[in-house]
């Protein structure tokens, strides 16, 4: 009810993702800036349910005093609702997120000053452009929880010092590969034993990337990828989308220093600005155009949350290998024979901006593909099946 509140949402949309409830502002600035750094402002979040069985998870209801980290914050949503399940109880201190898209920042700032206008048992303490922070009043005189929302770069700007007084860290961000590095360092400074919850595999990032420490700072919960593993209620799948458990190893001597994330942009000699996505995010665009028949259905119909099947992208690049090559006319167009595309389920996470505009689909393994050309969408056959399921009827043409 509180976080129906602070955000102004009806209950149900709040708790099922419905309506847009989840959506997050994005300005022309802010996406600007993170194509230039290689990064993505897709967004998603878990649902409160699945929110409140990642804490349990984590065990932060079996903490005194802790302090929860979120990084990469987005409009707050995840961080208020863990400071009031359980800075009430005494488990929680302290709650931190840190969110660099200003829009989005915003969006939480505002939601904690209009929460704390309504509730007497909170107070605001700080209220500026790029700090807000709530205390919980009821809570005594002195050292009262306190939840803080930061417009900051969730790496460089990050104190040392609450790195290490943190005893569980939520990192539901995508981060693009030159993020790594800086990353694994910041993990490397936790306590030995504090738990983190990320949408990627750690692990597997660390064993296969370079340059990124002599030894990956965390290790799967319980010792093993099958007890790591947790499928949580999501705003792109109310179904429940994998996550990952970890528990620090605490050795901050794997690095010497925390190196901020400072990309350098990348362009192409022809001036054009390079796309380098997210660990988990596929670019469409990679693909020429027109190689499939233009799709027979409206491009209304392709709302968020529509089951889907996709051109396989595979299919399409061996395509381009043997009917492209050498000795093929460059003048000629190149069509691809459907029957040897596999179709393979998919789930729409955003809608195209305007007619034979692209849009992005999650996929069964739960990537997701930025960019997809209509052509390479038609609608599920009769007889398909999608573990995502038809989250809304495809309806009449728009």
């Amino acid at each position: 009810e509180d976080l129906c509140i602070a955000y102004d949402m009806e209950r149900l949309a709040f708790e099922t993702g419905a309506s847009g409830a989840w959506d997050a502002p994005t300005d022309a600035a802010d996406l600007a800036s993170a194509l230039a750094c290689g990064s993505s402002l897709l967004y998603g979040e878990l649902l409160p349910q699945g929110f409140s069985e990642a804490m349990a998870h984590l065990g932060v209801g079996e903490l005194s005093g802790g302090t929860l980290l979120e990084l990469g914050s987005g409009t707050g949503k995840l961080a208020l609702q863990a400071f009031l399940e359980h800075a009430p109880t005494g488990a929680l201190q302290s709650v931190l997120g840190v969110e660099v898209a200003p829009s989005r920042h915003r969006v939480g700032a505002t939601a904690l000053r209009r929460l704390a206008h309504r509730q007497s048992r909170l107070r605001v303490v700080e209220a500026g452009p790029h700090r807000t922070a709530v205390e919980l009043i009821d809570a005594g005189e002195e050292d009262r929880p306190q939840l803080w929302l930061i417009n900051g770069d969730l790496l460089a700007d990050m104190p040392r010092d609450v790195v290490e007084d943190a005893d569980v860290v939520l990192l539901q961000v995508c981060l693009p590969p030159g993020a790594y590095g800086s990353v694994f360092k910041l993990l490397s400074m936790l306590r030995p034993g504090a738990r983190v919850l990320s949408l990627l595999n750690l692990v597997e990032v660390w064993e296969v990337s370079h340059n990124v420490g002599p030894r990956c700072p965390v290790e799967y919960e319980g010792g093993a990828i099958g007890t790591a593993q947790r499928h949580l209620p999501t705003s792109w799948n109310t179904h429940g989308h994998g996550f990952f458990l970890f528990a620090a190893l605490g050795d901050a001597r794997l690095f010497v220093e925390l190196v901020p994330h400072r990309p350098p942009p990348a362009a192409a000699e022809d001036g054009a600005v390079h796309r380098q996505l997210c660990e988990g995010i596929l670019d469409g665009a990679a693909l020429p155009r027109a190689l499939l028949p233009p799709s027979d259905f409206a491009a209304g119909n392709l709302r968020r949350g529509v089951a889907v099947e996709v051109a396989c992208a595979h299919c399409l690049r061996s395509a381009l290998s043997v009917f492209g090559g050498e000795g093929a006319d460059a003048g000629a167009p190149l069509h691809v024979d459907l029957e040897s595309i596999d179709w393979l389920p998919a789930w729409v996470v955003a809608s195209p901006r305007g007619a034979g505009a692209p849009a992005d689909v999650l996929h069964e393994d739960g990537t997701v593909e930025a960019a997809v050309a209509q052509e390479r969408l038609r609608r599920p056959g009769p007889q398909s099946e999608n573990q995502f399921g038809a989250h809304q009827d495809w309806g009449p043409a728009e």
